[in-house]
């Protein structure tokens, strides 16, 4: 049986109004007691509608419709004779977005006349207080900009922009067992799990990457003279803004001068999807790996990983370390900080604390000389003299080198881009290409910016000219976007594409660029084993008639 959870759950959650470029959309959190029968944790529904006034309009309609759908679930619930399954569950839910869709599209726009004059009909009020339809004009958030245009939401997109850490869905999961699994059974309580943490079942299930210790997670295999590893050195993206749950911080509620005491709201930070540090499953094996016959004896030894490791690119920072979080009380004490590792043994005690409303801050670190690839990662791949890493995340192309001990090099290629670069940043200093002038960029929202302590340390209009927290970053953590480790950045070798393609101004084009962030210009590169060179293309997507242009080759083997 069914029941509701504790409170309104129809306005408590994200459940409101968000507008993204494409138009707006519903966004709606399903309850807690109907996940497991729905399968997802929210439904975004396309609105179809530029019009803030009509995309209202129709919120209401499918957010009342939606909230009709719930209750009825719940009585089926209580029917023995015809008992509510998921399948029947997801197939109404389904069968209602798509012929609402189907009605808006032949739908001519219209708005009533209280639309037109605001918002003053009580039963409309009532209705948007329900549904938690906001009116203002608020600039929409990273995290909602990020949702899927998907019917349902809650699929790959929300495995990567809106996990938490699988201890956490444990942790919930023992507290919600007995309404969300009443009969105890294993394979529902692992559903329930893996719906509400970090999981990457679809997206795998996707490709026909090869198997390894831990699923197609990580893998290693030999194609030819070709030595291939393919590590989960990834982590979740979130948001650089202060006081949101976000990389640096948990959402912090100004009226209540305290962290947010929902903690399904925490994200605990920028969390690896898997450990590959010193000491974890990933880490051993990769030694093993790499003192394999096959990577030994092969002619060329190539590593992937999806993460920026040091690039040009902001998503190389923060540098990849153990998250350490640090706990500000009421009373001013602290504790911490602690490494990510010892969350699920120190929940229990945290989570009493934040129940009783004397947890004040929560501050997650990533200390520089703690980062896992230079430490744990890249010290091996040297010692198996590994030709190339190849790498993606800033959607943007650029290359450089890490030498060991015995001069071998090891090149790092980063090449993805079309479309949406999120931007390479210059140096402090000049380098070959490269105006000192321009300087580095940490977008203001860097631990240890002004900008940052604004926000955080500064006296708060708002909380009566106290500071959010008195806890502080050390700056010298944080490196500006751009950072790459003293490494030398490799100008293109042919054709430098951001002088002589891009050409979207001046500052671009009296300079040769080491790199290629454009969202005119795709990039894509191709590996000739006969010849162990990597070539790199760019195409100007602006003419597509035109012929890719060679710009950069790198021999692996020189």
């Amino acid at each position: 049986m069914l029941q509701e959870s504790p409170g309104n759950c129809y306005t408590q959650g994200a459940r409101y109004l968000v507008q993204r470029p494409s138009g707006f959309y519903l966004r709606v959190a399903v309850p807690e007691d109907l996940r497991l029968f729905l399968g997802v944790r929210e439904l975004t529904r396309a609105l179809n509608s530029r019009n803030r006034r009509e995309a209202i309009r129709r919120c209401r309609r499918i957010g009342l419709g939606l909230r009709a759908l719930f209750d009825d679930a719940r009585l089926m619930s209580k029917d023995k004779n015809s008992p509510l399954t998921p399948a029947t569950f997801r197939a109404w839910v389904l069968d209602f977005l798509r012929s609402e869709l189907d009605r808006f599209d032949t739908q001519v726009p219209s708005m009533r006349l209280s639309e037109r004059e605001g918002w003053e009909t009580a039963a409309e009020a009532e209705i948007d207080a329900l549904l938690g339809i906001e009116h203002d004009e608020r600039r929409p958030t990273e995290e909602s900009d990020a949702l899927a245009e998907a019917v349902l939401a809650g699929t790959i997109n929300e495995m990567d922009n809106d996990p938490q850490p699988r201890w956490y869905a444990e942790a919930r999961y023992a507290e919600l067992a007995a309404t969300v699994n009443p009969g105890n059974d294993p394979a529902l309580r692992e559903r329930w799990i893996e719906d509400n943490s970090c999981e990457w079942i679809t997206y795998r299930e996707m490709w026909s990457m090869p198997e390894g210790p831990e699923g197609k997670a990580y893998w290693a295999q030999r194609f030819g003279d070709v030595f291939i590893v393919s590590l989960d050195a990834n982590r979740v993206w979130r948001t650089w803004a202060a006081n949101q749950r976000g990389k640096f911080t948990e959402r912090f509620v100004d009226a209540q001068r305290r962290v947010t005491a929902n903690t399904d709201e925490w994200g605990f930070g920028d969390i690896d999807f898997r450990p590959f540090g010193r000491g974890s499953r990933q880490h051993d094996w990769l030694q093993q790996v790499l003192a394999s016959e096959a990577c030994r004896t092969a002619r060329l030894r190539i590593v992937l990983s999806h993460q920026t490791m040091a690039g040009l690119g902001d998503n190389a920072v923060p540098v990849q370390a153990e998250i350490r979080t640090t706990i500000e009380l009421t009373d001013g004490s602290t504790i911490g900080p602690f490494p990510a590792r010892d969350w699920p043994a120190r929940w229990p005690a945290i989570r009493a604390l934040v129940a009783a409303g004397e947890v004040r801050y929560v501050k997650h670190d990533y200390l520089r000389v703690a980062d896992q690839w230079l430490t744990d990662i890249e010290p091996l791949l040297l010692a198996a003299r590994v030709h190339l890493v190849h790498t993606g995340h800033s959607h943007l192309w650029n290359r450089t080198r890490a030498t060991g001990a015995d001069g071998h090099r090891m090149h790092y290629l980063e090449a993805s881009n079309f479309g949406n670069s999120f931007g390479a940043m210059f140096f402090a200093n000049a380098q070959a290409g490269v105006s000192a002038s321009q300087g580095p960029r940490n977008g203001g929202s860097v631990p240890g910016s002004a900008n940052w302590v604004a926000q955080t340390t500064a006296p708060q209009a708002t909380l009566g000219g106290q500071p959010r927290t008195g806890l502080s970053w050390n700056a010298a953590d944080y490196p500006v976007a751009g950072e790459v480790h003293a490494r030398p950045m490799a100008q293109p070798s042919l054709v430098n594409p951001m002088r002589t393609l891009d050409r979207r101004s001046a500052a671009w084009t009296g300079q040769d660029l080491p790199f290629v962030a454009s969202n005119n210009l795709c990039t894509f590169s191709v590996l000739d084993t006969a010849t162990a060179t990597v070539t790199s293309w760019c195409f100007d997507s602006r003419d597509p008639a035109s012929a890719p242009v060679r710009f950069d080759e790198l021999a692996l083997l020189a």
